[in-house]
């Protein structure tokens, strides 16, 4: 449904994010719990029509920064690692060659500082979360990673 992103720099500060999603038809929405824990905290995100500008409105954003940044992700599989599976199929030919590499997951990074990778990662950011919201997921995890580059 929806998907985002944020760009920082080495110190920590934000440059640029993206939070975009698919325009929600009511109907499509097959089972309950998505409608009771997905929708009410989706909040305000840029509207397209389609997966496929979905997509490309990612792919876009990835590459404006791909050259200078790391993929960072929390547990990448499915979610990222599907993203952009996704995004380099729907152009194979221009875009094989520029998924992230190396993607970089977050709770591996946990795990190597001594930290419980299965934790709370409400507990990990010290703030509370708003549930499934792709955005409040990132920012979370811009969080845990700020902590953990602090060690250094």
């Amino acid at each position: 449904m929806t998907v985002a992103s944020i760009v920082i720099d080495e110190t920590g500060k934000e440059i640029d994010s993206l939070y975009i999603g698919r325009k929600i038809d009511q109907k499509e929405i097959k089972t309950q719990w998505v409608r009771e824990n997905v929708i009410p905290v989706l909040g305000d995100y840029e509207q397209v029509e389609t997966e496929e500008e979905l997509l490309d409105c990612f792919w876009s954003f990835w590459m404006k920064y791909k050259e200078k940044t790391y993929c960072i992700a929390d547990v990448p599989f499915p979610v990222e690692t599907r993203l952009f599976l996704k995004c380099v199929e729907t152009d194979r030919e221009r875009r094989q060659w520029d998924a992230p590499y190396p993607l970089l997951d977050l709770s591996s990074m946990l795990y190597f500082a001594g930290i419980d990778p299965l934790k709370s990662r409400d507990q990990l950011s010290t703030k509370k979360g708003m549930g499934h919201n792709a955005l409040d997921d990132v920012d979370t995890s811009v969080r845990i990673w700020k902590k953990l580059h602090e060690k250094d």
